[in-house]
């Protein structure tokens, strides 16, 4: 029930003007391609990311220089994790449509979105300090944050909170940071900041999720994930979350529903299909269970609850060397050890 850089989203999706300042929208309203701009604005502001992107590509078609409708389309992509599409319409955007320093801020969020959080942080480091505001410092904290290098720019952090206390996406990232140095208590701080800024800040939902599962409070983390899943319909986390706790609270049949759902639409992604197994392994259907974990194409040696189920699975096919190795490679995971161990003498007492 992890977040990954493709689904995470550090900021929120904001309204802005379609029509810029020589173009009111009363007159941008007369021609077809202007009623696609503000559909397309609609649906951006209610999260239909898709239906957005189906109204940008008509309006491109019968108006393939309006400026506008890019830049609206690139913040399109990068909500849908499409690093690549995004930087395409970006780099055709000028100053007129996009400061320099949002425009540098967009650029690293897509370069991010490729894996490439380093080349984004060295464009981000050249924006002069008079120009950083609360976007190019959420894409600083994003990028370091990927690279694993916010332990050694600190002070980066102090900064971003100091100057902007009350974002809610700079509080969210702040908040990600300390869940994974297991500081629920100030990642709990965090999130309730972000979330009094901006109730439907996706990423301080998330975390709101996992702080209430370090609780044990499972039955309120999948309030918090279902809520974020009405809100934020086109992304898969939610969906995966909310497949995950029902399984654990032994809600079978509706896990499954939530499961059928998202990977109608996220065929690939590979926390559902991880939930999906699950389902099938607990229904006894072992190979239907393990072509799913097939589907996924994360490295089980960095997703260890991965390898448990690959190793569980093996076990009840009959493959029991193949189940030990699977189950051996999870125990470099200190947090599953226990739960590798008690599949090993599982087992060792069937043998």
């Amino acid at each position: 029930m992890k977040t990954n850089a493709k689904h995470r989203r550090f900021f929120s999706p904001t309204s802005f003007l379609l029509c810029v300042a020589s173009l009111t929208l009363s007159a941008c309203a007369d021609s077809p391609s202007a009623s696609n701009l503000e559909q397309a604005q609609k649906a951006f502001g209610q999260h239909e990311f898709y239906e957005a992107r189906i109204h940008l590509l008509n309006v491109l078609e019968s108006d393939p220089q309006n400026l506008q409708a890019f830049l609206l389309h690139a913040r399109v992509m990068l909500e849908l994790g499409d690093g690549i599409a995004a930087e395409n319409s970006l780099k055709k955007l000028t100053e007129a449509e996009l400061s320099a320093a949002d425009k540098t801020a967009l650029m690293a969020h897509s370069l991010i979105l490729q894996g490439k959080a380093d080349r984004a942080i060295e464009s981000l480091e050249n924006v002069k300090q008079i120009d950083r505001d609360a976007l190019v410092y959420r894409m600083l904290l994003w990028a370091h944050l990927e690279e694993n290098s916010l332990n050694d720019n600190m002070p980066l952090l102090d900064e971003a909170l100091e100057l902007h206390d009350n974002d809610p996406d700079i509080n969210a990232l702040v908040g990600r940071f300390a869940v994974n140095r297991g500081d629920w208590d100030i990642a709990d701080k965090r999130v309730k900041a972000a979330l009094a800024a901006d109730p439907r800040n996706y990423e301080a939902l998330l975390l709101a999720g996992e702080i209430a599962i370090n609780q044990g409070q499972l039955e309120e983390a999948l309030d918090i994930y279902e809520q974020a899943a009405a809100l934020y319909p086109v992304h898969a986390v939610p969906l995966a979350n909310i497949a995950g706790l029902k399984t654990d609270l032994g809600h079978i049949d509706d896990a499954e529903v939530t499961v059928n759902q998202g990977l109608n639409t996220h065929p690939r992604y590979d926390y559902l299909n991880f939930q999906k197994a699950r389902i099938e392994y607990l229904r006894g259907n072992y190979r239907d269970a393990n072509s799913a974990l097939e589907k996924m194409r994360l490295n089980m040696s960095h997703y260890p609850p991965a390898l448990i189920l690959s190793g569980k699975i093996a076990a009840k096919l009959g493959n029991n060397a193949f189940a030990v190795s699977q189950l051996t490679r999870a125990k470099a995971d200190d947090r599953y050890v226990a739960e590798a161990d008690q599949a090993l003498q599982d087992i060792a007492r069937t043998e």
